[in-house]
């Protein structure tokens, strides 16, 4: 499978380079010397960046509605590591939200269920004890892949589609199947290529498979986590796309593996998150536009 993707990349050069803002913003995440002017001096320079953010910044997500005027204040209220990670993962959708070829693949919703898995993925780290801004930006770029087949594998993206509608199977199993390689793999050559930190390349890539790994990583079980709440909650990437109930994944390999290594996964907790995730998804819904 992997020599496939390597004849996909290396056939259509498909790859494409990180923005340059967000290489910038990678550096001033790795400078110590770095700060809050830093930050705020180089997204001053991308005006429809920092409005995006400050919108960000505004929303019922984090309840500073209408309090947050400037970057400066941003990083103030915020932090710097939370700033940082959100212009760094709307500089990334911002290169890669293009239009679909095909009617097939909606980015709204593709949007929508990204956002919606950052927010869960955020209330998990919480919960587990992780970094919440790591988990956040996982969430949010997790399914960068996709984005990628659908925008140089058109054809093979379609197949892909009408077989997930037809044999309403996962989207991993129909792009094994129809192109050789899965969005999960694609995704984690496109961010290694971008020099992204290895927890989050990590937990792109085991998204859907986290005990693949070669111990226990926690973020990728929780991206993992988050990325099944969305499903179950109706917020698919894909509307056809098979999706396991509640008891269907609380009997399944994933659920024991995450219970084998200290994740507390049973019908109480679930339910539990749902609640929380629906008030935090009501919030979260007004940043879908």
């Amino acid at each position: 499978m992997k020599t496939k993707i390597h004849e996909f990349v290396i056939a259509a050069d498909v790859l494409p380079t990180i923005p340059s803002i967000a290489l910038q913003l990678m550096e001033i995440a790795n400078d110590e010397k770095a700060g809050a002017g830093d930050l705020a001096k180089l997204l001053h320079n991308d005006q429809s960046l920092a409005a995006e953010v400050l919108k960000v910044a505004n929303s019922p997500i984090y309840g500073l509605s209408g309090r947050v005027t400037s970057i400066h204040q941003a990083v103030v209220l915020l932090g710097f590591q939370e700033v940082r990670s959100i212009s760094q993962a709307m500089s990334v959708f911002n290169a890669l939200f293009v239009k679909s070829q095909g009617a097939y693949f909606n980015r709204i919703k593709f949007w929508e269920h990204s956002l919606f898995c950052a927010v869960a993925a955020r209330v998990l780290a919480k919960c587990y004890h992780e970094d919440e801004n790591e988990c956040f930006i996982a969430g949010l770029i997790h399914d960068i892949g996709k984005v990628i087949i659908d925008r140089y594998l058109q054809k093979g993206f379609k197949n892909v589609i009408q077989r997930v509608d037809n044999e309403r199977c996962t989207m991993v199993s129909a792009e094994a199947e129809e192109i050789g390689f899965t969005h999960a793999e694609i995704g984690e050559m496109l961010l290694v290529k971008w020099s992204f930190p290895e927890k989050i390349v990590e937990a792109v890539a085991l998204h859907h498979a986290p005990w693949e790994a070669n111990r226990f990583q926690a973020i990728p079980s929780i991206i993992y986590l988050a990325n099944l709440l969305c499903n179950m909650n109706g917020r698919p990437s894909y509307v056809s796309e098979l999706v396991p109930t509640r008891e269907e994944f609380l009997d399944s390999h994933g659920a024991e593996y995450l219970r084998s290594n200290g994740l507390r996964i049973d019908e109480e907790m679930i339910q539990g998150f749902e609640e929380e995730l629906n008030e935090q998804f009501n919030e979260a819904s007004a940043l879908s536009a």
